[in-house]
């Protein structure tokens, strides 16, 4: 994984994924409409119709950039492992 600074300068893990289209996808409440939808097994996620904001592909990349002292600290939270 890469890792660069965010804005405070912290250390952070780039994230990327890709998710279905939040302007062009209807999944409904619940993912009830999803079936309505093609899934790509590739990407993980359900396509959309297609509209401006996904250039029309009915899907969208994500990038998050998480500090990695909050990693460290989901990983020292976690359930103690059981001997």
């Amino acid at each position: 994984m890469a890792h660069r600074r965010n804005e405070r300068g912290e250390m952070c893990e780039v994230v990327k994924f890709t998710r279905s289209c939040t302007g062009c996808f209807e999944g409904g409440e619940c993912m009830g409409l999803a079936h309505n939808y093609r899934f790509d097994s590739k990407a993980g996620c359900h396509v959309g119709a297609g509209c401006e904001e996904c250039g029309y592909t009915g899907k969208r990349r994500q990038v998050l950039y998480i500090p990695l002292s909050q990693i460290k600290e989901l990983n020292n939270s976690g359930a103690k492992k059981e001997k």
